[in-house]
């Protein structure tokens, strides 16, 4: 009997070669299109979602009074993680990331690049994030002073296909860091990528003591993570008190510190010096909308054009049944009474 239903079908789309054709495939382009669309929204909500304690993982801001206005900061003060640390039992880890807002000089013998992608953390920052690290130890590849981490990419670019692992690249025509670990590439749905990852001690050298002790230099990204159990809302409203402490009286009103989940920055945030411009959760919503609009369109589309043929379907099913046909068997018994 379905050997039958395949015949019939099979010679409808013969005989109606044009409106078989734009009704599929219509109905196809539309399926595809939607498809695409769930998938890149699906992405767009999944952002920096592969590190495994993303759900614990806050970013600290600063929301700076300054006269009438508030600015909410991405950076904020080097000194303020480790403070936060030190006072809030429910912190388990802090890591600070600092990015130069311009262009890094980096130089192997002949080899001098200008790079775009540099950043420097503390040697916690596997602790905190999954970043896809190759080659090295987690827990000791960031520990000592003048030390740096590269991608396959970068490293082939000074490297060639030489072991870099222990090479000494010079940064800013001073400054020796050795490679003691190679990294894989950032995900694309993170909200921030980079090529270089140098050591936090080497940018308290080259950002020197006093910006490295300046609570009012924002400059710094600064990372939370929260002990598993605990939720980061119910510290936000002690965190000014490490402010209090810290700053002078009259200039502790000016500073209102909050966290922001790993999670929402990609779709969410928008603050002054992001690491990367970031996208807006309400065009994720559109785009799902755009979805919902275009498969609504196809499958009309489709039931239109089949129904432009109902009134030859109509005279077929009635010729099936005067040969006597059952409803359920149609196809099957006009085809045996034609062949009697």
């Amino acid at each position: 009997m379905f050997q039958n239903y395949f015949k019939v079908a099979l010679r409808n789309l013969v005989k109606h070669k044009v409106q078989s054709f734009l009704s599929v495939f219509g109905l196809m382009i539309g399926i595809g299109v939607t498809v695409l669309i769930i998938l890149f929204v699906q992405d767009e909500f999944t952002y920096d979602a592969y590190h495994g304690k993303a759900n614990r993982i806050y970013r600290l801001v600063n929301n700076w009074k300054g006269g009438d206005e508030v600015t909410p900061w991405a950076r904020t003060a080097t000194p303020m993680g480790p403070a936060i640390k030190e006072t809030f039992p429910q912190v388990q880890q802090v890591v600070r990331i600092r990015k130069n807002p311009r262009t890094d000089l980096i130089e192997f013998e002949d080899k001098k690049f200008y790079e775009k992608r540099l950043v420097f953390a503390d040697q916690e920052v596997f602790e905190v994030f999954d970043f896809p690290l190759l080659r090295g130890n987690p827990e000791t590849v960031l520990k000592d002073k003048y030390t740096i981490l590269l991608t396959e990419k970068i490293a082939r670019k000074y490297f060639g296909n030489e072991d870099p692992v222990g090479k000494i690249l010079t940064y800013d025509n001073k400054h020796p860091l050795k490679v003691t670990g190679i990294l894989g590439e950032i995900p694309a749905n993170s909200h921030f990528h980079f090529d270089l990852m140098a050591d936090f001690e080497t940018a308290k050298e080259v950002l020197g003591e006093q910006q490295y002790k300046n609570w009012f230099w924002f400059d710094i990204q600064t990372y939370i993570l929260i002990n598993n159990g605990e939720k980061g809302s119910p510290l936000e409203g002690k965190l000014n008190d490490i402010i209090e402490k810290n700053v002078p009286e009259k200039y502790a009103p000016l500073f209102d510190l909050v966290l922001q989940p790993l999670t929402s920055i990609h779709l969410e945030s928008n603050l002054k010096d992001e690491l990367e411009k970031n996208s807006d959760v309400k065009y994720s919503y559109i785009m799902l909308t755009v979805a919902v609009f275009i498969i609504l369109m196809a499958c009309i589309n489709f039931m239109n054009l089949t129904t432009a043929n109902y009134s030859t379907r109509l005279t077929e099913i009635g010729l099936r049944k005067v040969f006597g046909a059952q409803k359920a068997s149609w196809s099957d018994n006009i085809l045996q009474n034609r062949s009697s």
